[in-house]
């Protein structure tokens, strides 16, 4: 037979109208699914506290922003219902065949879970969609009380022993107000005249900035009406003439080289070398969705 390997999902679950998501849950945690050796993991219910995924392996073989899910299944006679009415989100683990894609996986889920709710006494369950399938072992849910708030770290407060503990449970940390006013002044100058200079140079070779269709090792378009510039890369400064010697770039170099993170950095990482650019999206430009950047 074809090899099994363990996979986790986590599922969107939209009960049946007076049904909490502390009742919902309970029930869906009856459902078993022996061939799979289903296990139910952690669970939310998706009002009250903000949370996400725990970074630490969720994906250990890449980040992927989107999937490919089956859309959501439902029972009965709910079909009108719309997909924002979700009250519950549960993470769950079982075994995959390797030769089933990941659709296939979350397809059999969610007809696993039909089927039970459907033969049930109470139906509890109305509606369920797969969102994420991952290799990992389990889906951790980390818990954010303030929202990202959470993840803040005053200035003050950096230490490289809650750096790295914030990196390796949520995989990233926000330290608030690390540059002045006058420092930001300084670097926003800097990012609208190198702007400047690739729309020029563009223009010079015939494309439009805002197409979404050029890729240069200077500026790669992410999208309609957005990119990505390099500002210093490899210890030298990116852009046309002399650039090397703009005042501005000390700024930019003192938050790459003598930054608060850089100790923790360090630590996990040993050496480490620093680029840096600037994203830019004009009006017009599509919204991305949720993404890991390497």
């Amino acid at each position: 037979g074809s090899k099994v390997k363990r996979s986790s999902a986590c599922v969107v679950l939209a009960g049946e109208i007076g049904v909490t998501g502390a009742l919902l849950e309970k029930a869906v945690r009856q459902v078993q699914w022996p061939e799979r050796c289903l296990e139910w993991q952690h669970a939310k219910t998706l009002s009250g506290t903000t949370c996400a995924f725990a970074a630490q392996d969720l994906f250990p073989e890449s980040s992927r922003s989107t999937q490919k899910m089956p859309p959501w299944v439902w029972l009965g006679g709910s079909m009108e219902a719309k997909e924002g009415q979700g009250s519950l989100l549960i993470c769950i683990s079982a075994d995959h065949a390797e030769s089933e894609d990941d659709e296939g996986f979350a397809k059999l889920l969610t007809e696993r879970l039909k089927a039970h709710f459907e033969t049930a006494q109470e139906r509890l369950l109305r509606g369920a969609k797969v969102v994420l399938v991952s290799t990992a072992k389990c889906i951790p849910f980390l818990k954010l009380p303030l929202g990202l708030a959470s993840l803040h770290v005053n200035k003050q407060d950096v230490t490289v022993t809650r750096g790295c503990n914030l990196l390796d449970e949520a995989g990233m940390f926000v330290i608030p107000s690390t540059l002045s006013v006058e420092d930001v002044a300084t670097l926003r100058s800097l990012v609208m005249d190198r702007i400047q200079d690739a729309e020029q140079a563009l223009q010079a070779e015939g494309e439009d900035i805002g197409s979404g269709h050029f890729q240069y090792e200077e500026i790669i378009a992410r999208g309609k009406h957005r990119w990505d510039v390099s500002l210093y890369k490899h210890d030298e400064a990116i852009g046309p003439g002399d650039v090397g010697n703009d005042s501005r770039l000390d700024v930019l170099k003192r938050a790459g080289c003598s930054a608060l993170w850089l100790p923790i950095l360090t630590t996990l990482l040993g050496e480490v070398k620093w680029e840096a650019g600037c994203v830019c999206s004009r009006p017009g430009a599509l919204g991305q969705g949720g993404h890991a950047d390497a």
